[in-house]
């Protein structure tokens, strides 16, 4: 059975530095590949961010303090993981890097040709989202805590990807590592409040249009082979 992704289209700038990444780290160039994995970590953060909380928040109606709060909320989620990203990668020697290729690789997918960069979700949780969907299209509105939940999961699955995975694959010293777990906890806590107090506000048409556009971020895949 394919694999289920959240899939999102990769802009040229992320495909190229892509493509130079994993072909210098195949080739075992001598040239520091520091400042283009910087690129790629920056731009595949902010496709996160731009898929899974400055598009939502298209999909309703905000008044003026909560788009302050959403907005003051994407900003720091931006500024924290950039800042990880300077602190963590900046220094990193290519053989070093050589232990995040398969990772970068891993989050390239082909869908009818055009590279994305994606995320695979579990069997388990695309089914529960799928039933949601069907649900909240049909009107019902009893299911508040259920969409929560899976809504915090697509949040936690996408900080899993951002943070735990490849800052698992290098090595870091314990100020290095305390930082990255505090703003990976931090994001966490903040969007998860954030979502709890957005859901249970929202009318049935503004939750509909939400639990669509979650819908049209899954797509499916080649089968997935990473852990």
């Amino acid at each position: 059975m394919p694999s289920i992704y959240v899939a999102i289209p990769s802009p040229a700038t992320l495909e190229q530095n892509t493509t130079k990444f994993l072909d210098a780290m195949k080739s075992g160039s001598r040239e520091p590949q520091a400042p283009v994995f910087t690129q790629i970590a920056f731009e595949f953060v902010d496709l996160q961010l731009e898929a899974l909380f400055h598009g939502p928040m298209r999909q309703i109606e905000l008044t003026p303090f909560r788009k302050r709060m959403f907005d003051g909320l994407g900003s720091l989620v931006e500024k924290t993981t950039h800042g990880l990203i300077k602190t963590v990668v900046a220094k990193l020697s290519n053989d070093e890097l050589k232990g995040l290729a398969p990772y970068v690789a891993e989050r390239r997918i082909y869908l009818d040709g055009v590279p994305h960069v994606s995320w695979p979700l579990t069997q388990h949780f695309t089914t529960r989202f799928e039933a949601l969907h069907e649900a909240t299209m049909s009107g019902n509105r009893d299911n508040v805590d259920a969409q929560i939940e899976v809504m915090n999961e697509f949040i936690d699955v996408a900080l899993d990807y951002m943070f735990s995975r490849p800052t698992s694959m290098i090595k870091l010293g314990f100020i290095a590592r305390k930082g990255v777990d505090l703003g990976h906890s931090s994001i966490r806590s903040l969007s998860h409040t954030t979502v709890r107090k957005m859901a249970t506000d929202l009318s049935l048409e503004e939750n509909q249009r939400m639990s669509t556009y979650f819908y049209g971020l899954m797509k499916e895949g080649p089968d997935y082979k990473g852990g």
